[in-house]
């Protein structure tokens, strides 16, 4: 086992609720497999701090030992050259000014969908949970898909002895209803958001969104519940409305998740990640996500591809220490 960290890494993922950050060693195998090991790990409201500088000098502030000179940030924006513009929190940031501001030799910024995608390959069966049937083929396309606070996606796919890694904004597509009760969810949306993408419906105020639009098709008035409030009441069976929320978004998902297998070819398979699954695991399970998945009229190849729900509860922040210290395994223009 060979150490590729000896200094420690600063790893972080900033979304626009939450930002994750720690320290990571990385060692890799004879078999050029990586493992990754996060310290002092900290989970803190991205609302807490005026800027992301004051952030992580807040982190390094009380941390102890030897300082990384190194970081990688993963953030819920696309990466424009060296900058990012989070899209769901009004912060806007380089890795230049980042590196200038926290006195570090090198700091590099990436996607946190990207990131994801990159641990991929590094995590174990057991850090996943197949949902419904099919095989993956390990030469296919992947997917990483998930709703949080937006909707987050990449795709990975093997590439001569590389993993090559494709940042998206898929989740920003236009949505396409497909039935009687998804139109007139759509056009209630619309008298507030004109464009409807699917984020507007798969993410947590999508959850909210879904919710007040199926309260006013059922002429009852929408109460003003948080997406967790919805998901309590979905999953302790007290509000019908509520139940209808988490089956329809779940039904849409998989719907999404199929549109994006088909997009890449994913049959390396879907890979399910984002803050909202985790507090709706059991229920998920056993939704309408993968009969909706699976609803591809003729293109019935979607059957074999298998979905997965990410176990690993930083995935984002492995994937980034992976990117960071074994850049042979990476496609650098990914």
């Amino acid at each position: 086992m060979t150490r590729l960290t000896n200094a420690p890494l600063l790893v972080a993922d900033i979304g626009g609720t939450n930002t994750r950050i720690a320290l990571a060693h990385v060692d890799q195998d004879q078999a050029r497999a990586l493992h990754v090991e996060l310290h002092n790990l900290v989970i803190l409201p991205t609302a807490s701090f005026d800027t992301p500088e004051a952030v992580f000098s807040s982190y390094l502030s009380t941390t102890t030992g030897e300082k990384p000179q190194r970081a990688v940030i993963a953030a819920a924006a696309p990466v424009v050259e060296d900058n990012i513009q989070l899209v769901d929190y009004p912060w806007s940031f380089s890795g230049d000014s980042m590196k200038k501001a926290l006195k570090m030799q090198d700091v590099q910024i990436m996607n946190d969908f990207a990131a994801i995608a990159c641990a991929i390959p590094h995590l174990s069966d057991d850090q996943f949970f197949q949902i419904g049937g099919g095989q993956k083929v390990a030469s296919g396309p992947a997917v990483v898909v998930g709703p949080g606070t937006g909707l987050g996606m990449a795709a990975l796919t093997p590439l001569d002895d590389k993993w090559k890694i494709f940042s998206s904004e898929g989740g920003n597509i236009c949505f396409a209803p497909t039935n009687r009760l998804e139109f007139e969810v759509m056009e209630i949306i619309k008298q507030q958001h004109p464009r409807v993408s699917v984020e507007r419906l798969l993410s947590g105020q999508g959850l909210v969104a879904l919710y007040r639009a199926l309260a006013h098709l059922d002429k009852m008035p929408p109460a003003s519940l948080t997406p967790e409030e919805i998901t309590r009441k979905a999953l302790e069976n007290s509000d019908q409305t509520c139940t209808k929320t988490l089956d329809l978004f779940s039904a849409l998902l998989g719907r999404f998740a199929s549109d994006m297998a088909l997009v890449f070819n994913a049959t390396g398979g879907i890979y399910l990640a984002g803050g909202i699954l985790p507090r709706i695991e059991d229920y998920f399970r056993n939704s309408g996500f993968r009969d909706s998945f699976e609803s591809k009229g003729r293109l019935t190849y979607v059957k074999a591809i298998p979905t997965y729900q990410i176990l690993e509860q930083q995935p984002a922040l492995i994937g980034a220490a992976a990117w960071a210290v074994s850049p042979a395994l990476y496609h650098e223009d990914m």
